[in-house]
């Protein structure tokens, strides 16, 4: 008896044990496992449903606490309730109300967190600088021409501030004594 087979079924047999191990040598493994846990929109009952305002510009850690940063300044929506997540307890809670329409960065500066008025409610003649104590907030309203702050820096021991365009002056303003006064560079 003669057996006589087909280029197909060679192929066939063929795939059945081969396919297998290919598909096991190509296929990517992933670095990691994640997941994640969802933990809420601590703004939700504060902002309407599909408000920009809703929106975190920022994130950062501080004292053990996820701050969120909120807000529209374009559409004035203050002031702004400062939300953190508290890693001790996984619950969320509000550190303060900033008179401003939006937080756009949280900044460390030598070891306390500040936020710089991206636009501030009330006397526009001086920029709000706030400041956490890790207890509450509290406002340096120090930066001449500070309207609209967009960032903070430490540098060489000062304070660097920028600021929205001023006429005739570079917007960039400096503190040599940790925020409470400023100039123009």
């Amino acid at each position: 008896m003669k057996i006589f087979i087909t280029l197909v079924d060679f192929l066939m047999v063929l795939i059945q044990f081969i396919f297998p191990v290919v598909k096991e040598a190509v296929t990517p493994k992933p670095a990691f496992e994640a997941s994640y846990t969802n933990l809420g929109i601590p703004l939700a009952s504060y902002y309407p449903e599909g408000s920009i305002a809703r929106t975190p510009w920022d994130l950062t850690v501080h004292d053990n606490k996820l701050f969120v940063a909120a807000g529209d300044y374009d559409v004035n929506a203050g002031p702004v309730p400062v939300w953190y997540y508290d890693f001790s307890d996984s619950r969320w809670k509000q550190s303060g109300l900033l008179p401003d329409e939006q937080i756009e960065h949280f900044k460390t500066i030598n070891g306390t967190l500040m936020v710089p008025g991206c636009d501030p409610q009330g006397n526009w003649d001086y920029g709000n600088i706030y400041v956490y104590d890790n207890r509450q907030w509290s406002t340096l309203q120090t930066v001449p021409g500070g309207i609209h702050q967009f960032d903070l820096i430490e540098y060489d021991d000062k304070v660097f501030a920028a600021l929205g365009v001023l006429p005739g002056e570079f917007p960039i303003a400096v503190s040599n004594d940790g925020g409470k006064s400023f100039h123009q560079v």
